[in-house]
């Protein structure tokens, strides 16, 4: 079971969209016993129209990939998904 909870999901709006994400992820075996904790976090940078929504969603969107990528990249990670 993969079970997590986000624990930054933020845009920062200066000359450009700047975005955030940390995921805390943990894989448990059937027996509920912890095969992997850790986190991972994305980040993403858009120019655009000042105070445009979509470019807040389009950012937060492009930082999940991204946290997202890096996870699914994490070897320990993957090793937990395999049952055995």
């Amino acid at each position: 079971m993969v079970s997590g909870e986000v624990r930054q999901f933020f845009v920062e709006e200066t000359t450009t969209y700047a975005g955030t994400v940390v995921l805390h992820v943990t894989v448990r075996d059937r027996a509920g016993k912890v095969r992997w904790n850790g986190a991972a976090a994305g980040a993403a940078r858009r120019f655009g129209r000042s105070y445009s929504a979509e470019n807040y969603y389009e950012t937060l969107s492009d930082a999940v990939v991204d946290a997202t990528g890096k996870l699914l990249h994490d070897a320990d990670f993957r090793r937990a998904l395999v049952r055995r």
